[in-house]
């Protein structure tokens, strides 16, 4: 098992303008470990790869917006968006 890849893109809810310079991170579901992370790119664009198979708990947090976060699952060799 090698991994996958997450990607996607992070956009302000009411304007649907996207965000940069957002940190996203993947953690364990119970958010004890860091696993990997970015930052979101000129248009809130962002793409994080080798990560293990497993399900994990992404955040994202941005000066002056709520943090959020999500359950993401990924699969050997796919990308989860």
């Amino acid at each position: 098992l090698h991994g996958g890849e997450i990607k996607g893109k992070i956009a302000d809810v009411l304007t649907a303008q996207g965000l940069s310079g957002v940190t996203i991170k993947v953690l364990t579901l119970d958010g004890s470990k860091v696993l990997a992370g970015t930052v979101s790119k000129t248009k809130g664009e962002y793409s994080i790869t080798g990560v293990p198979v497993g399900t994990y708990m992404m955040t994202a947090r941005y000066i002056g917006y709520e943090d959020f976060s999500v359950k993401v699952s990924v699969e050997d060799g796919s990308t989860t968006v």
